[in-house]
């Protein structure tokens, strides 16, 4: 068994603990959806989310992810309908923030579309290996919805860095 550098699991951890507190500020007793489960989840349970919805393939990590603050769970294989459409069930309107952690920018869209109707903020931290442009409709945007991106845990490499 190889051993994992501590400064790449300090990386991992951080990057979605980052773009919980730093890049989203997500807000005690908010929604949120993670799509692809990680530090994301224990990020919006310790900024106090209310609701966290882990959206994954795996069902292995089910359990594992209730661990670390889901809520509730959607495997996309499971339900016979969109997983916009169940989050919105599941939330009376969708969730307030959501996490791309895949890195499928086709997924993005999705993520969107699971955001409250007309607001909501989607950040996106999984970096593609196919397929780097997000194609959306400019409604999401126009009517309030958010995109942000987060390299770095949202640090600003050229002021953050050097102090």
């Amino acid at each position: 068994m190889t051993k994992t550098p501590l400064n790449i699991v300090n990386r991992i951890v951080f990057i979605g603990l980052g773009a919980t507190w730093s890049v989203s500020d997500v807000s005690k007793g908010s929604t949120v959806a993670i799509f692809g489960l990680g530090t994301a989840a224990q990020g919006a349970k310790i900024r106090g989310a209310s609701t966290i919805i882990g959206v994954d393939t795996n069902p292995e990590k089910k359990e594992k992810a209730k661990a670390f603050g889901v809520t509730d769970f959607i495997n996309p294989n499971d339900i016979d309908e969109t997983v916009q459409q169940g989050i919105k069930r599941l939330t009376d309107g969708g969730v307030e923030y959501s996490f791309e952690c895949i890195g499928d920018t086709e997924m993005i869209n999705t993520t969107l579309h699971s955001c409250c109707d007309g607001w909501g903020v989607t950040v996106t931290l999984g970096v593609p290996k196919t397929n780097p442009n997000v194609a959306c409709h400019y409604g999401l945007f126009i009517t309030g919805r958010t995109l942000k991106g987060s390299l770095f845990r949202g640090w600003k490499p050229k002021l953050d860095i050097p102090r």
